[in-house]
């Protein structure tokens, strides 16, 4: 790694600044509609199988739940509902933010430029060090979300300029349907 004067500190420090107040910009253009748990669409699972009568199996995650109907998965996102997976994460993130790419887990991958992050409710995973498990442990429809769909997202990104989206926060297979 590099070392850094002072003032290439403080440059990148005031565009993460502008980065993060680009938030409030987001949240205009996509409106302030912050909606409440119980306003979400479900959406079919694409890779999940009929099992025996109504019993479900979901083909997303390694765990490959295995759903009576009314179950929801280990996930907490995808529930049968009368014998159909459906997933309640769809077009719903609970975290918006605007990042700098160096906040994402990948190395050297366009330095200096600004990733719109989406994480939605519920993961795969039960880390006991995770950061994030407000939102992670926790079903979207327990949780305050943002209407948003993928149309919407481009909206946005290309009237901010902003050229990646990343899935992060939570575990990205949950939200698997949204990029479709």
């Amino acid at each position: 790694m590099e070392a850094m004067t002072r003032r290439e500190f403080l440059r990148r420090a005031a565009e993460t600044g502008l980065a993060t107040a680009g938030l409030s910009l987001l949240f205009e253009v996509l409106g302030p509609e912050v909606a409440e748990a119980a306003i979400y669409r479900r959406r079919p699972v694409r890779f999940a199988k009929k099992v025996s009568g109504k019993r479900v199996q979901c083909l997303v995650c390694p765990f490959r739940c295995v759903l009576r109907p009314g179950e929801i998965s280990q996930c907490l996102t995808k529930q049968n509902i009368n014998g159909r997976l459906m997933t309640h994460a769809w077009d719903n993130p609970s975290i918006i933010s605007v990042d700098p790419i160096e906040k994402m887990p990948l190395y050297h991958y366009l330095p200096g430029a600004t990733t719109l992050t989406l994480g939605i409710g519920g993961c795969n995973l039960h880390c006991l060090y995770c950061q994030n498990w407000q939102e992670s442990q926790r079903s979207p429809a327990k949780q305050r979300t943002v209407e948003l769909s993928p149309n919407g997202a481009v909206k946005a990104m290309k009237k901010e300029d902003i050229k990646i989206v990343a899935f992060s926060y939570t575990e990205p297979v949950v939200f698997l349907e949204w990029i479709e």
